[in-house]
């Protein structure tokens, strides 16, 4: 995740390209996953439910960039 934030959210994501809206799934999909290996398992998919909510929010940006 450290990795993955500034290497795409800083670049790639705020310049709208569509390849990273689909790869920002990826951390949704990790967090979403813990739920079934971690005692803490529904802050994780609580977690996981606010990333998506905010990601399906940015769709129409990348669907139509401006």
């Amino acid at each position: 995740m450290n990795v993955y934030a500034p290497s795409v959210l800083l670049t790639a994501y705020r310049r709208g390209e569509p390849w990273a809206w689909w790869v920002t799934w990826v951390p949704v999909a990790i967090y979403a996953l813990v739920i079934f290996y971690a005692d803490e398992g529904p802050y994780y998919l609580g977690t996981a439910a606010v990333m998506a909510i905010a990601q399906l929010l940015t769709w129409s940006g990348f669907r139509n960039p401006a």
